[in-house]
């Protein structure tokens, strides 16, 4: 692929009227007594537990002789709950819950605050560990909760490169060297990089059947070693999608210069015609040889001085992940397939979301900034 720029009515019922007798007696409609109101004020639908107030006064109504459907009125409360309590009150005690049935906790306290101790000195460990080191006669199952009820929750730990000291200062110098720069700033840099893409993709296969035949042949899905991939180029900015290029062979410098040759300089031609513009690429080998090097400087190319291990700081990360998906989503079988649906998807990228890849910068800088040069939210 090679892509450039691209209800009865009231009569009746008074009728019928006319023909009805009349008399006075007939006419009043008789008086029922009134209910009292109520003692407390209760929300209607309420199914929480009454007040100990709420109890003696039941107690105190049947000791005078109401019945139950009087007291379910004043309180208001249903049935259960007035021959729960009617007989109760005779002490404060007799109103209070009695202590509920259920399984004890195992651990006591001390137990509890050395489980604690322990997931906080030794973050990355699990329930089953902790019950080894301290040899505990509970399950792991315990652990977690007693781990749950202090809000340490157990979850799959993010991973990140092994940063040594001078690279996090470079992702540092990177985050706080751009911190200033405006969404406008931004929007005059060029996004590239280079991928592949799996004919069958990595993502998983769903598949419908029997029970206990994940093993049949027929349920199980076949894919290849190494299967089909199509190579690719791209790159875009806030204004649009760039050109894009297909290509075949080994990714090594000199492809790369011959892609940028083809696809770069006229991408930037029709965004910044009148304006300067830079370039922000990875780290990768053949973006950082001399070859490229040589090709930068000979085109005027400016480029931004990015950080190595430092995916979550470039968008294009997150439209790679998108466009994959879609091509996933798709259901491709063979390399011209997907290269006839990468060039369809492509086209059909909102500028809307490239706008809103890039106006993202700021936010990564200042996470990057936020987690000391660590791995940032994106």
């Amino acid at each position: 692929m090679h892509h450039k720029h691209g209800s009865k009515c009231n009569d009746c019922h008074h009728q019928q009227q006319r023909h009805l007798p009349t008399s006075p007696a007939s006419s009043i409609p008789p008086r029922s007594s009134p209910s009292p109101p109520p003692l407390f004020s209760r929300p209607q639908g309420c199914t929480g537990q009454l007040t100990l107030g709420q109890r003696a006064t039941i107690a105190a109504l049947h000791r005078s002789g109401k019945l139950n459907k009087e007291i379910t009125q004043l309180i208001p409360c249903n049935k259960n709950s007035v021959t729960r309590w009617k007989e109760s009150g005779q002490s404060d005690d007799s109103l209070q819950d009695k202590e509920r049935s259920g399984r004890p906790r195992i651990t006591d306290e001390k137990t509890d605050e050395k489980i604690v101790s322990v997931a906080v000195e030794e973050k990355f460990t699990t329930p089953r560990r902790i019950k080894n080191e301290l040899e505990l006669d509970c399950s792991s199952r315990t652990i977690r909760r007693r781990l749950d009820e202090i809000g340490l929750h157990g979850c799959v730990a993010e991973t990140e490169y092994v940063y040594t000291e001078f690279d996090i200062q470079r992702r540092l110098s990177f985050a706080q060297g751009y911190a200033n720069m405006t969404v406008d700033d931004w929007s005059k840099l060029i996004f590239s990089d280079a991928t592949y893409i799996e004919v069958f993709g990595r993502s998983r296969v769903w598949v419908q059947r029997p029970v206990g035949t994940a093993s049949d042949p027929q349920y199980v899905c076949q894919r290849m070693p190494h299967s089909d991939r199509v190579a690719l180029w791209v790159c875009f900015c806030a204004r649009g999608i760039g050109q894009a290029e297909v290509f075949v062979g080994e990714f090594n410098a000199a492809k790369y210069v011959n892609v940028l040759q083809g696809n770069l300089i006229q991408t930037a031609r029709h965004f910044y015609p009148h304006e300067g513009w830079w370039l922000l690429q990875d780290n990768a080998p053949q973006h950082t040889s001399n070859l490229a090097k040589t090709w930068f400087f000979n085109h005027g190319v400016q480029l931004i001085d990015f950080p190595p291990y430092s995916p979550y700081l470039n968008p294009i990360e997150n439209l790679w992940s998108i466009l994959k998906s879609r091509i996933e989503s798709r259901l491709a079988r063979s390399i011209d397939e997907v290269e006839r649906i990468l060039k369809e998807e492509w086209e059909a990228i909102d500028t809307s979301l490239l706008q809103s890849l890039v106006a993202s910068m700021p936010e990564r800088c200042q996470s990057v900034i936020a987690s000391r040069g660590h791995k940032a939210s994106y």
